[in-house]
């Protein structure tokens, strides 16, 4: 018999005492990893990530995720330029 309980949290109960909190990394996590595995990280159900980012503060949370992807492709930006130079390269090459 179900009985409504599943991992310690009611799936009957929409008592916010029974909710899954928002875990004390998912800032960061979220940050890092972005909507698309964040879910798998945590191992939740979408709703619950949802909560999660208005808890967090979502403008905020969306400035941060986009800061970070920012600085890391003006980091990774001359290694794609030598790997696109590489590339006309071998196809320049590839033509004789």
């Amino acid at each position: 018999m179900h009985d409504g309980y599943k991992h310690g949290y009611s799936t009957r109960s929409p008592n916010l005492a029974s909710r899954r909190p928002m875990p004390a990394d998912f800032w960061e996590t979220y940050v890092r990893i972005g909507w698309a595995e964040i879910r798998e990280h945590y191992a939740t159900h979408t709703r619950v990530i949802r909560r999660w980012i208005r808890e967090a503060g979502y403008p905020e949370l969306a400035a941060a995720r986009t800061a970070y992807l920012k600085a890391k492709r003006d980091q990774e930006r001359p290694e794609r330029k030598r790997r696109a130079r590489l590339a006309r390269l071998a196809r320049q090459y590839h033509e004789w």
